[in-house]
């Protein structure tokens, strides 16, 4: 999967489904949650379940990564959720996360502590706040 740089809003969502897909895939095994986690992402974005699932089985390989702050923080929250879904953050998907992360332009130590918490608590344990301390404590 090579990044291009795309400011198309329909062109960041089928990036983003393709991301998590390949996240998904970073174990070599797509559970039925992590399933259900993609195609209701696919779904929220406005796109049929036919086009997940022909993503799945035929994953391509052009990614758009967004431009704005906003759009690349929702990626990286959309992929530390999916990598929970199982229940275990397998080393692979951890390693996923952490090749986006730096493709996203986010730095290093962040990316730690955000997987981290994930790593160490349940998703349902996880609050906003928890988050946003660690965002806080890079951007400033």
């Amino acid at each position: 999967m090579e990044p291009i740089n795309s400011t198309d809003d329909n062109e960041i969502k089928k990036s983003i489904i393709k991301i998590l897909i390949g996240l998904s895939k970073a174990d070599n095994e797509i559970g039925e949650r992590e399933l259900l986690y993609v195609l209701d992402a696919g779904k929220s974005f406005g796109f049929e379940e036919s086009f997940v699932i022909d993503c799945i089985v035929d994953l391509p390989d052009d990614i758009s990564l967004p431009n704005t702050e906003k759009e690349r923080m929702t990626i990286l929250y959309y992929l530390l959720f999916l990598s929970k879904q199982d229940s275990t953050l397998h080393k692979a998907e951890e390693n996923f996360i952490y090749h986006f992360g730096f493709k996203l332009g986010f730095n290093e130590s962040m990316l730690r502590d955000m997987v981290a918490i994930f790593r160490n608590k349940h998703t349902a344990e996880i609050t906003t706040d928890d988050l946003l301390n660690i965002i806080k404590k890079y951007l400033n």
